[in-house]
């Protein structure tokens, strides 16, 4: 596939993410994708293995919402970045925090090797301490002068 092809698929592939529609965001993924994550402990495998971590991210921020800021492509096509940008409310249990309804909002890099229309691997990273900082600590009120 071409690289604007292979970035129309990123960009339907969060468009299918924002919307909730598991099902294309699975359409999108090889069968035999695996999604390396810093926030995860070990890669995670299959269209399942996707269907599942995004569940747990939707069931702890019911509202989030992911932003494109940034997508290039390797000029043959095979490889996409996309810089993007988090925001949700901390609604449900999320590596052990119950909820908290405090704001979250966090930025990422995601590096996908695509292969056939569709794809097969993706690495991401993120600041998992601001994450987690923001899920625990209270933001500060503005003090009365």
């Amino acid at each position: 596939m071409t690289e604007q092809e292979n970035i129309k698929l990123v960009h339907d592939a969060f468009a299918a993410l924002n919307s909730r529609n598991l099902d294309a965001y699975c359409a999108h993924l090889d069968d035999s994708y695996v999604w390396d994550n810093d926030a995860f402990p070990a890669p995670v495998h299959g269209k399942d293995g996707a269907r599942q971590a995004m569940s747990m991210y939707f069931a702890a921020f019911p509202d989030l919402v992911l932003e494109l800021d940034h997508i290039v492509s390797s000029p043959d096509g095979n490889f996409v970045v996309n810089c993007w940008r988090a925001r949700g409310t901390h609604q449900g249990e999320f590596r052990g925090i119950p909820g908290t309804n405090l704001p979250m909002h966090t930025r990422g890099c995601t590096v996908s090797e695509m292969r056939n229309g569709r794809i097969i691997h993706s690495i991401t990273y993120t600041d998992q301490l601001a994450l987690l900082h923001q899920l625990t600590t209270p933001p500060k009120s503005a003090s009365a002068d």
